[in-house]
């Protein structure tokens, strides 16, 4: 019997799991960076190792956290499910990341933007007028 136990990260055959996870799922974490610099979530004082870092945390708590039995009985035909549930775990760190760079608070951003909205929509309401025809000039 052995003395190591099956579930410790430093078992040899969750080494060589993990090993192979990497290998075959770190383009995931290009691919999410990727695409949240094509939204322009990315700013430039953020650096890549940082988010490449936050994207391997979040491979690394998949890895940890995913359990085959219930994701097999939540999964349709043809689901990647470890896939899925990694790239979640990616997401979620790079953008937790994100957000951790950014000086202002998302509450006040969603604050700024109705306030930028209501702004625009009321411009858009008033009566264009002009000196003719302003009612209140002499």
């Amino acid at each position: 019997m052995s003395d190591i136990d099956p579930k410790d990260p430093k078992h040899p055959k969750n080494q060589e799991i993990l090993h192979y996870i990497i290998s075959k799922h770190a383009p995931l974490i290009k691919q999410h960076i990727a695409y949240a610099k094509s939204k322009g979530m990315v700013p430039e004082h953020v650096q890549d190792s940082d988010l490449i870092s936050a994207g391997a945390h979040g491979l690394l708590k998949a890895f940890h956290t995913y359990d085959p039995k219930i994701a097999t009985e939540k999964a349709k035909d043809g689901d990647n499910l470890f896939t899925k549930h990694a790239g979640f775990h990616i997401k979620s760190k790079i953008y937790e990341e994100l957000k951790s760079h950014d000086p202002i608070h998302r509450r006040i951003r969603q604050k700024m933007a109705n306030i930028k909205h209501n702004k625009q929509f009321t411009e858009e309401q008033a009566p264009v007028t002009t000196p003719e025809s302003d009612p209140e000039k002499p």
